[in-house]
């Protein structure tokens, strides 16, 4: 028989050997098994041993699998293996308003207070302090520690630190030079240096040395630096004044608790799902987030479904600037391939391109609409005394932190209302967005709000017109259709630029419709061609003109918007280079280009303005239509005005009367239509209708028993001008579109009491 060396009992491994013995020829000549002979103990040394051996076997075989693995070393080497970096904890995080006694400015982790005895209170980033003007600050409890090695060599190598205690919070230097980092072992081809939780609880350090455009190699002599906050369960005591000698402290909010090193029950959990996850597209909200990742500016992504397959993605950059490669040219697509090539638009392609394994089409970067809010606050005061410069500051902050550069916000003057009466000098605030009536040949940018009669609207979009024929050269159109949605090719079309896309199966029916010329469009809107049905266009440009006047960057701080005719331009760093061209009058200039005017900064075009039009009583669209007069041929309704922009064949429509709702269908709708009301003949639309009954139309329309009185239709927007304005329900509570931003300007009234 074979001896039995699985077991981990000693007292099996002792019957196992005794059987084997008992087993072999010649067995009866050892006969001295008793309890207390020599054989006896021989045997049961032998059996210890083989069950030590056997445990240890067993055990470290358990220690290379996840599920089964015991000691956190192993966790965390499993972890590694799937590409993941155990957490390695961080500390007590709080967000704090500061408002500074003099000029400072404080690199990652300095000391800005006293905790108590045995911390420090450290900032999170680079600050940058102006005396009396208050900051919002992060801040981190703890204290900074370092800990450095050579490289002693130029090849590519994992250096490994035995250093305990270094927290999620750090950074890497390399001979006293920050480099950029990363968790993820993909984004080293980024030129990124790995930093990732070692096996020994410490790091492990490595970098693409070998990459002939790496920017920050290390050599034989390299000293590299890592500088982080010591992992420390603090106790919790508040912030007092009394901590911080560098100004007066104001609020504090508590960002995250401390938080311990990540459990090997964690471990098991979220190694494998990270592994599983990461960096691979496999929903509409991969896009956005990816596109964030990609460029490190970028603040906020979001995204829309267009079709059920067709994702849209759109973003912020930090100084609201447009990504690179947004610029639209007419051209071919290799012409235009070629201008894309080295920019932000085209670095985002091409990572999602790669990590696209799910094969859905690569979705379409929209740059990001900017809408201004113009407010009225009203508030009355406890402290008189308090400057209206400080007050305008205050509110300035709160506006900043709260509601600029989101996308999608909602805005509700009572939330501001009450953030504002926050503030220890305030008795209470009144917030009201500011309205005007319309006016005629008058600019307004996106966002702002008019009354028209007892309705409010809001700019929308600004308008270009089609060409009166269609472009002399042409729409470029491949004669087969390229296998990517997206083919690069750009027409300009009268004041439009279109973006040239194979058709997409699904799109709404109000998205998409038939170009027409001397026809207004508005960025973001699709037409199509008869004679290219596999093909649609969006429109991704319209042309406007500066103003006569040269903007001054004089006085401006970053960020800030300039409007200067029919263009809206924001203030970035100074370019100098090939790419940037002189500020001109009256002169068109596109999305995402960069001008140099007068001032110490550059100016990039992110938005347009845009001019009502000169008809002063002009029908603007409403959220239902009285019947003016219901046909007696059971086939048409009338309503007062012009409204046939509202009412197109083929809407439907739903007709109120007392007793319910009834659906029909829109044939035709004409104006004018002279129809008796009152006595007086009064210009009517005439909408001539069927009815929709178990989804098909029927041949009788009107129920004559039935007596409608309001009508109402998917709403279009009104056209004025240059500006497509759509109805506003609550002027108290508005949420911007889903690739749209708002900054605000306000005005300041106090009140006495």
């Amino acid at each position: 028989m074979a001896l039995d060396l699985q077991s981990l009992s000693i007292t099996s491994a002792f019957n196992s050997i005794v059987n084997f013995f008992r087993s072999q020829e010649n067995n009866s000549k050892w006969r001295d098994l008793s309890n207390n002979a020599e054989g006896s103990f021989l045997i049961r040394m032998l059996a210890n041993i083989m069950s030590t051996l056997s445990y240890r076997i067993v055990a470290q075989s358990r220690e290379n699998y996840l599920s089964t693995a015991a000691l956190t070393s192993s966790n965390i080497g499993i972890a590694v293996n799937l590409g993941y970096s155990a957490f390695r904890g961080s500390n007590l995080k709080r967000l704090i308003q500061i408002t500074p006694n003099s000029n400072y400015t404080l690199p990652k982790f300095s000391v800005i207070g006293t905790y108590n005895s045995d911390y420090n209170i450290l900032t999170l980033d680079d600050v940058d302090l102006e005396e009396g003007v208050t900051t919002t600050i992060r801040t981190v409890v703890g204290n900074v520690r370092e800990s450095s090695f050579v490289t002693g060599t130029s090849d590519i190598k994992i250096f490994s630190l035995f250093t305990s205690g270094i927290s999620e919070d750090f950074v890497l230097f390399k001979d006293n030079n920050e480099v950029p980092t990363t968790k993820v072992i993909k984004d080293m081809i980024y030129d990124k240096y790995l930093v990732r939780t070692n096996p020994y609880g410490s790091v492990d350090i490595a970098y693409l040395n070998s990459f002939s455009t790496a920017k920050y190699k290390y050599g034989t002599g390299t000293e590299i630096t890592i500088r982080y906050v010591e992992l420390a369960d603090a106790p919790s005591i508040p912030y007092t004044s009394s901590m911080f000698p560098y100004g007066v402290l104001g609020d504090v909010i508590t960002i995250s608790s401390y938080i311990p090193f990540e459990s090997v029950e964690s471990l098991k959990i979220t190694a494998p799902l990270d592994h599983e996850t990461q960096n691979l597209i496999r929903s509409k909200v991969d896009y956005a987030n990816r596109l964030q990742e990609i460029i490190p500016s970028v603040t906020q992504a979001n995204w829309k479904a267009l079709t059920p397959t067709y994702t849209l993605i759109t973003y912020l950059k930090d100084n609201s600037t447009l990504l690179t490669g947004t610029r639209v040219y007419p051209g071919t697509a290799s012409e235009n391939k070629e201008r894309l090539a080295n920019t932000e638009v085209a670095e985002v392609k091409e990572v999602l391109k790669e990590e696209n394994y799910f094969g859905t089409p690569l979705p379409d970067i929209t740059v990001p609409r900017r809408e201004v809010a113009d407010i009225t606050i009203q508030m009355v005061l406890r402290n008189k005394y308090k400057s209206i410069a400080d007050i305008n500051l205050d509110i300035d902050n709160i506006l900043k932190n709260y509601y600029n550069q989101e996308l999608g916000v909602t805005f509700n003057v009572y939330t501001l209302e009450r953030l504002i009466e926050d503030l220890p000098y305030v008795k209470y605030a009144r917030v009201s967005l500011t309205i005007n009536e319309r006016a005629v040949n008058t600019d307004y940018q996106l966002g702002h709000i008019i009354k028209v009669g007892d309705n409010l609207y809001k700019a929308s979009k600004i308008l270009g017109y089609t060409g009166v024929t269609e472009p002399a050269d042409g729409w470029g159109i491949p004669v087969i259709p390229p296998s990517e949605i997206d083919t690069d090719i750009v027409i300009q079309d009268g004041s439009i630029y279109w973006k040239c896309f194979k058709k997409l199966p699904g799109m709404p029916s109000l998205s998409i419709s038939l170009r027409s010329p001397s026809t207004q469009y508005g960025i973001g809107d699709y037409m199509y061609l008869k004679q290219y049905p596999d093909y649609m266009f969006k429109c991704v440009d319209i042309v406007r003109t500066s103003g006569g006047t040269e903007p001054d960057t004089t006085g401006h701080e970053l960020g800030d918007f300039i409007v200067d005719g029919g263009i809206v331009w924001v203030v970035k760093d100074y370019i100098n280079d090939d790419n940037t061209s002189a500020w001109a009058s009256l002169s068109q200039f596109q999305l995402g280009q960069t001008v140099n005017a007068k001032g110490p900064y550059s100016l990039e075009c992110v938005s347009y303005t845009g001019s009502t039009g000169t008809e002063e009583n002009l029908n603007f669209e409403q959220y239902d239509y009285p019947v003016a007069v219901q046909d007696s041929l059971n086939s048409r309704f009338y309503v007062e005005g012009d409204v046939t922009y509202y009412f197109r064949n083929g809407d439907p429509i739903e007709a109120t009367y007392a007793g319910g709702v009834t659906t029909f269908a829109v044939t035709a709708a004409v104006y004018p239509v002279v129809k008796e009301i009152g006595g007086q003949g009064v210009d009517c639309t005439e909408i001539r209708v069927t009815r929709y009954q178990d989804g098909a139309e029927t041949e009788m329309a009107i129920d004559p028993s039935k007596d409608y009185t309001i009508l109402e239709v998917a709403q279009r927007g009104t056209i004025d001008g240059s500006i497509q304005w759509t109805l506003i329900k609550n002027v108290d509570e508005i949420t911007y579109d889903w690739n749209s931003y708002v900054t605000f300007t306000h005005t300041l009234e106090i009140l006495e009491e």
